[in-house]
């Protein structure tokens, strides 16, 4: 009897639990419902009075004549530059400054190449104008710092700018130097400066905050989307009046990096801090308080970010409207238009994609590595067989191609992929005694360094592509022979249709640039067009960022450079 009754107890307390519960979850969607309509309400009157700002903008600019949209240059900037400032990015400017009116911060959108560093800058030059000197600070990757400094240059010279990068010494003397003779207008670094956990770090961070700027301008702003991220803290620790996001990756269709963006922007209006709160029942098991209205307010973000596959019944209508509330007020704060829309002198984009055959040897090559591949698979999963024993005996299914076996796919993938994009990618024409030889003489030219042995050597060139095997031998006169003729580049289906079309589309006027993920295919790209007589310029992922801002300079200055 005790026993039943102490399980009738245990049934009862459980059911209290579940009642509790539901309460929670009932109280807690009451609190998202109700954060949510509070963080909308902000958002109303600014929203308002801004399309009531911005709407002859946008009637006007729909017109034929367009010479005259938008807000005129600020008068600080170069002639040159005032009318070089495209229609779209003067309504760009008059949108960025009325969030400035409004107290407001904003998220540029546009979709790249439209200009989003110009409209940024014509926003300081603004407010240079106003009598505003900033400081203002601009985070970017680093790749494009250098870039900011020559655009700022290039479209309001009347701003001063630093850019705070390099090493310690180089950035100790930065910091001097601003001490010593004043803040400049605008001071340009790097994510970084926030990301780095070095003993520098806070040194660094510490410098910017105590500028106490008046805008903080984030480039590729999609790289603070996680509020978790040593970034996105450091950054939000940065005192300024006032803040502005660029990005060129659509942003509108994830509720929840958006919420997180604005969060940013705008953290008293989108406050998703604060953690929930732990508390014990009289029972001593240990129960969530509940949501507050930060977590409430991320709730409902993630939910509309959930239903975008689509949702059903009363809950659905219910997020259905407060997404078409969210895009409604959320308007005028994120500023996103395509090339297709506001450039319209642009020429039609085409693409084509080419099947070409594959010339003789090369088929032959691509279907000796598909056979090989084939005996090595039916190798591994007979191995992976006779090993499982008993359970491939059982009937039981087995998959050789995980763990490893996946490894060796993407392998085998990747093989065929180099053999279709040029036989040189692999190795099938260097071997046996010929490889030897290579790898000896290498050994005694030192190529890969005085500890280096033979064994070491010989297997490194047994890993290498003919590509890679030929250059070293094209480094050492003593191996001078055995590089392979320039002829071998055309042993690929798409080396022989380029060196046509290459050709074609220079003598019509057009510039070319030329992607591959392979640095490996750049190398034979680059031999390609020494050979074909076409000047080029070259960077990939181990140029530094000096070396190729100067191969873009030429590119875009000479055109004589293909």
């Amino acid at each position: 009897k005790e026993a039943k009754a102490a399980k009738k107890a245990k049934k009862e307390a459980e059911a209290e639990d579940d009642e509790e519960d539901d309460d929670d979850e009932a109280a807690e969607a009451e609190a998202a419902a109700a954060a949510f309509d509070q963080t909308m309400e902000k958002c109303d009157q600014v929203a308002t009075s801004m399309r009531e700002t911005l709407a002859p903008l946008v009637s006007a600019s729909g017109d034929k004549d367009v010479s005259d949209v938008g807000m005129a240059p600020p008068s600080c900037m170069p002639e040159e530059a005032r009318r070089r400032l495209a229609a779209h990015q003067r309504i760009g400017l008059a949108w960025l400054h009325s969030l400035h009116t409004h107290d407001c911060a904003g998220i540029l959108a546009d979709e790249m190449g439209l200009g989003k560093t110009a409209q940024a800058i014509s926003l300081l030059a603004r407010l240079l104008d106003d009598g505003d000197a900033g400081p203002h600070i601009v985070v970017a990757p680093v790749s494009t710092l250098e870039n900011w400094t020559r655009e700022i240059a290039l479209w309001c010279p009347a701003l001063t700018c630093v850019k705070y990068h390099g090493s310690e010494a180089e950035r100790d003397e930065i910091r001097q130097a601003v001490k010593e003779n004043g803040t400049p207008h605008v001071v340009v670094c790097s994510f970084t400066t926030f990301s780095s956990s070095g003993a520098s770090a806070p040194l660094d961070q510490k410098f910017l905050r105590k500028l106490d700027a008046s805008y903080l301008i984030i480039d590729e702003a999609q790289k603070i989307k996680n509020a978790n991220s040593i970034t996105f803290k450091n950054l939000s620790q940065l005192k300024t009046r006032r803040r502005l996001l660029l990005t060129g990756t659509p942003i509108e269709n994830k509720p929840l990096e958006l919420l997180t963006l604005l969060s940013f922007l705008m953290p008293k209006t989108f406050d998703v801090g604060g953690d929930k709160d732990d508390y014990k029942d009289e029972g001593g098991k240990k129960r969530k308080r509940g949501h507050n209205k930060a977590a409430a307010l991320v709730q409902t973000f993630a939910d509309l970010e959930r239903a975008g596959a689509g949702a059903d019944g009363e809950d659905g209508a219910a997020t259905a409207r407060r997404a078409r509330r969210i895009k409604q007020l959320m308007a005028p704060f994120v500023l996103r238009r395509l090339k297709s829309e506001v450039l319209g002198s642009l020429p039609p984009k085409t693409e084509e994609t080419l099947r070409i055959a594959l010339p003789a040897s090369q088929k032959a090559l691509y279907a000796a590595t598909v056979r090989r591949i084939a005996a090595q698979a039916r190798a591994r999963h007979g191995a992976e067989m006779e090993k499982l024993g008993e359970a491939a005996g059982d009937g039981e299914a087995v998959d050789a191609f995980t763990g490893d076996g996946a490894k060796f796919i993407q392998h085998a993938f990747s093989e065929l992929r180099k053999v279709a994009n040029h036989p040189l990618l692999v190795r099938a024409r260097y071997d046996g005694e010929l490889l030897a030889k290579i790898a000896n003489n290498l050994l005694h030219e030192g190529e890969f360094g005085q500890d280096a042995t033979y064994e070491m050597v010989h297997e490194e060139l047994k890993n290498s592509s003919d590509l890679q095997i030929s250059m070293y031998c094209s480094a050492y006169r003593t191996l001078h022979e055995h590089a392979l003729p320039p002829e071998r580049l055309y042993d690929s289906a798409k080396t022989r249709h380029l060196a046509k079309l290459l050709p074609q589309l220079l003598g019509d006027g057009h510039r070319i640039l030329m992607f591959s993920q392979w640095t490996s295919v750049l190398d034979y790209l680059g031999m390609l067009l020494e050979h074909l007589g076409i000047s080029f310029v070259r960077f990939d992922g181990s140029t530094s960022t000096a070396a190729r801002q100067e191969a873009m300079d030429a590119f875009n200055s000479d055109d004589s450079i293909g």
